[in-house]
């Protein structure tokens, strides 16, 4: 006969139960109260930078009659720009001012349909003033609400995850040609004035014979002709890997770079985005100064339809990318600069006036 022996339960396992409840309810509260004072050191630490609306904005007080360049703080950050640092491999330097940098870099599955970008990261100088890392916020805010043009540089992300620590990248369309001013600067001496002395009319077929020669390569010396016209050679040095993408170090410009910008005379915002290319390239004529006032009209036009006001708008702050259009870039920085009302110019510092 089989007998069943009932045990009586034990409390222990109820304590043992009770104190795993309690162990986790601990962690639990620890972590909530961690949390609440990070957000707070957050909070604190946006607010020292003027940027306590950086994320959410203030949209509520928007007010339609105002340019956005005048209230870009009440703009709300959208975080589908967001890209992780991991993302990104800084390159070579392209530019540099008193206080903003701007690097290449390749990019990760940032593009749809390309697994790899060559892209234009722009970052404040670790010691810059909160003064120059609120500009940059503020012409990020003003790119997302931009939206796309085809002769505007546009944003392609951000990382902002340490904005509270004075780092911010913003992540834009690579323009190998540089800035219009120091390209025909440096190009000067080929150019080719189409404008007919006799009739003062522009006439296409003058200089056409050198303009052809440039797109016939010759096989007897091997020589290569870099145009603004085709991104060809630029595939191809992608290919090879002559672009330098794939390092991690920020190098200087060569002695080679022609530049005419000079941080003495310029805004100090300014990073004076230079040129990345090699070889020569098909001389500058009248039709191009044409084309790219065309395109310059048509990018401000666009940028008025959205209600942003350029503010310097100069040949420095325009870029040539391929295929021979112009970016406007820049746009919203002299605003939010000059606007601020806790500096002032003074020769070529920016003086602090304690409130």
């Amino acid at each position: 006969m089989l007998v069943f022996e009932m045990k009586p339960t034990s409390l222990t396992a109820y304590y043992y139960i009770i104190g795993i409840v309690l162990v986790c309810l601990l962690i639990a509260i620890i972590y909530i109260i961690f949390r609440i004072k990070k957000d707070k050191e957050l909070k604190r630490k946006l607010k020292s930078l003027g940027l306590e609306n950086f994320h959410k904005g203030n949209p509520e007080q928007l007010n339609p009659e105002i340019g956005i360049g005048d209230q870009a703080e009440l703009l709300p950050y959208d975080k589908k720009w967001e890209v992780s640092f991991d993302q990104l491999k800084l390159g070579k330097q392209l530019g540099s001012g008193a206080f903003g940098v701007v690097v290449k870099a390749e990019a990760k599955k940032l593009i749809p349909g390309e697994e790899k970008s060559i892209v234009a990261v722009k970052m404040v100088k670790k010691n810059a003033d909160e003064t120059y890392i609120r500009a940059l916020a503020s012409e990020l805010k003003i790119m997302v609400h931009l939206g796309k043009h085809v002769n505007v540089v546009n944003l392609l992300g951000a990382c902002t995850k340490n904005v509270a620590n004075k780092e911010l990248l913003v992540i834009v369309e690579f323009c190998r040609y540089g800035n219009l001013q120091n390209y025909l600067f440096k190009h000067r001496e080929s150019f080719i004035n189409q404008v007919d002395h006799t009739t003062g009319k522009v006439d296409y077929n003058i200089g056409s014979h050198v303009l052809d020669r440039m797109y016939s390569i010759s096989s007897d010396n091997g020589s290569t002709i870099t145009t603004p016209y085709s991104m060809q050679d630029y595939r191809e040095k992608e290919r090879n890997g002559a672009l330098n993408s794939a390092t991690t170090q920020v190098t200087s410009l060569g002695e080679d770079q022609v530049t005419l910008s000079n941080n003495s005379i310029q805004p100090e915002w300014r990073t004076n985005y230079r040129g990345d290319y090699r070889g020569n390239v098909k001389p500058v004529c009248t039709k191009d100064l044409l084309t790219w006032s065309f395109q310059i009209a048509r990018g401000m036009e666009y940028l008025a339809s959205r209600k942003v006001m350029h503010g310097d708008l100069a040949a420095r702050n325009i870029l040539l990318a391929d295929n021979n259009i112009v970016k406007i870039c820049d746009f919203g920085l002299a605003k939010t600069m000059y606007k601020d009302n806790n500096y002032k110019k003074k020769g070529n510092v920016r003086k602090h006036i304690g409130k």
